[in-house]
């Protein structure tokens, strides 16, 4: 693979990275803009009245809504009814890619304060929904989970109906999870939530060193538990020439901008990470490159890594296909193609990509926080048993026509 000649550089980076401390069950990569503790819940109108396991929608958020607000001397946030046109949170229904509910972030800003809130509860659930019953998910324990994240509160550890804890995901399997009393851990975390400050992983480049980062940010919204787990970066020394902030991230809503716009032939886009930086970098002529690490899943160490690429609960991935994407806005998602470089340690789960100055200036300059570099991982999903089949059967068929020919 071939990658361009840039003219010589000759100064450095100067490296201060400010890391605040990481609450376990507390996801401080945001916050409400202006801190705001008091939040107006809003349920869509046209999805109220809408039934999950015999219980409308609107009855099931305000059931939500109350059991937070009854500790809430204890956590420091508060619920209240919001309208269409005042609200901080809306709750409708729709897809769910396949957990029953998730919660988005539809208005957040570079620094990272958020405005709005959406959590979507899907009425055609597999599962189905119910109360007391193991086959089916409890709605109201659903709700309040999804409540749980705009709490800044974020997958800790287990199943929920395992540890008792709000803020913890059911996983696949919908058994115990009657789950409908705050935890103390709940609490404890919902507490700290509610003063811990914006956690920034951020390098202040100029003259002096190498910038090597580690994040330890991760998304909140996933199908599986998460444990921290880093990525890393890498930034040459002669990359930007004077005082600059370079942010790189591997937090949900930096992660994977429009993931339903995918490339031909990819079911599957998983999560990646974000590079911004207000300074262009500076183009060496000779081969420099930001060098990236961003660890995977492939299914064996079991739940609680960053990223899955064999979640049963989605389209899962044939490991040694994986490849890099990067996002352009215009395009969609884009195969890394010749502007970059990428190896895959399947032994130790690792994906290593180089990245040309000249794609990480394509997407810098004032405001990069809100576009940035975009970077995410896909490759071939593994087929289904019957397509497997039918597959295998075809090359039967073709060897022993061949044999016959031969005959």
């Amino acid at each position: 693979m071939g990658f361009p000649r840039f003219a010589v550089a000759l100064s450095c980076l100067f490296v201060v990275v400010t890391m605040v401390p990481v609450f376990a069950g507390i996801n401080d990569t945001w916050d409400w803009k202006d801190g705001k503790r008091n939040l107006k819940v809003y349920v869509n109108a046209a999805d109220a009245n809408k039934e999950f396991g015999g219980k409308k929608l609107k009855d099931i958020v305000k059931e939500a809504m109350d059991n937070w607000n009854s500790v809430k001397g204890d956590t420091g946030w508060e619920f209240e009814e919001g309208t269409a046109d005042s609200h901080d949170i809306e709750i409708k229904t729709g897809g769910s890619g396949g957990g029953g509910a998730h919660t988005t972030f539809d208005n957040i800003d570079k620094d990272r304060r958020v405005s709005k809130r959406t959590v979507v509860m899907d009425p055609n659930f597999k599962k189905g929904w119910g109360f007391n019953d193991d086959a089916k998910k409890n709605p109201v324990s659903t709700m309040k989970h999804e409540l749980s994240h705009t709490l800044r509160l974020t997958h800790q550890g287990g199943t929920r109906s395992k540890t008792g804890k709000i803020k913890d995901p059911q996983g696949s399997d919908t058994k115990d999870d009657d789950v409908t009393t705050i935890s103390a851990d709940d609490k404890n975390e919902a507490k700290k939530s509610s003063t811990a400050p914006i956690r920034k992983a951020e390098a202040q480049v100029g003259p002096g060193k190498d910038a090597h980062l580690e994040v330890l940010g991760f998304p909140d919204e996933l199908p599986f538990i998460p444990n921290t787990l880093n990525a890393t970066i890498d930034i040459p020394d002669n990359l930007f020439t004077a005082d600059n902030t370079l942010v790189f991230s591997a937090t949900e809503f930096h992660s994977m901008p429009e993931p339903l716009n995918v490339p031909a032939g990819v079911e599957r886009m998983v999560k990646g990470v974000h590079i911004s930086t207000d300074q262009t970098p500076s183009l060496s002529f000779f081969d420099v490159f930001v060098e990236l690490n961003i660890p995977y899943e492939d299914g064996l160490e079991g739940e609680g890594w960053l990223i899955d690429i064999n979640d049963p609960k989605w389209t899962p991935i044939i490991e040694p296909t994986l490849r890099p994407f990067y996002f352009d806005p215009l395009q969609g998602w884009l195969e890394l193609g010749n502007l970059g470089s990428f190896t895959l340690d399947t032994v130790n789960d690792v994906m290593s990509l180089r990245i040309s100055p000249q794609l990480l200036a394509n997407y810098a300059g004032p405001g990069s926080g809100q576009r940035g570099l975009f970077l995410s991982m896909s490759g071939t999903p593994v087929p289904e048993p019957s397509t497997l089949v039918l597959f295998t059967m075809g090359i039967l068929a073709s060897a022993r026509a061949l044999r016959r020919r031969r005959h």
